[in-house]
């Protein structure tokens, strides 16, 4: 139900994505996006998720492949193939007076992809939750008999 809920929190940021200008709060629900999803298949108990739950066949392995590289590599950490640059300019000068401006470059989620994204991480979270019900059943002993 964890990875149920953390498929939740980067389908809210997908869509939230899809409406929003600002580049410093897109920067940040991109971050979410890529953290939440992956949260499942890192780190250890209780919520990671056995390796079979990776999906294996395209386009969900392509989808799965790429949020797992923009978060361990700029997402979560800063990689040098991560896409992350600064440069400055030079705006203005007057005088002795100089005006600079800090530039920040990165690989952004291209945009155009989001609705087969959000559809994906969608398919994600159901079959978690159906998952995590078959588990319950089986533990309260409320499944078919083993037996018959």
């Amino acid at each position: 139900m964890l990875a149920a809920s953390d498929m939740g929190q980067a389908i809210a940021a997908a869509k939230a994505l899809q409406k929003e200008p600002d580049v410093e709060l897109a920067r940040a629900l991109e971050t979410a996006i890529a953290n939440c999803y992956m949260r499942p298949f890192t780190g250890g108990p209780p919520g990671r998720l056995p390796d079979a739950f990776g999906p294996t066949t395209e386009p969900d392995a392509g989808y799965h492949s790429d949020l797992a590289t923009r978060r361990h590599k700029t997402y979560a950490h800063t990689d040098k193939a991560s896409g992350r640059s600064t440069t400055v300019e030079l705006v203005t000068r007057d005088g002795e007076a100089v005006t600079v401006a800090f530039r920040e470059q990165w690989l952004p989620l291209p945009r155009k992809a989001l609705p087969r994204l959000i559809d994906y991480l969608e398919r994600q979270q159901e079959r978690f939750k159906a998952e995590a019900a078959s588990i319950h059943v089986q533990l309260q002993g409320l499944g078919p008999s083993r037996d018959a």
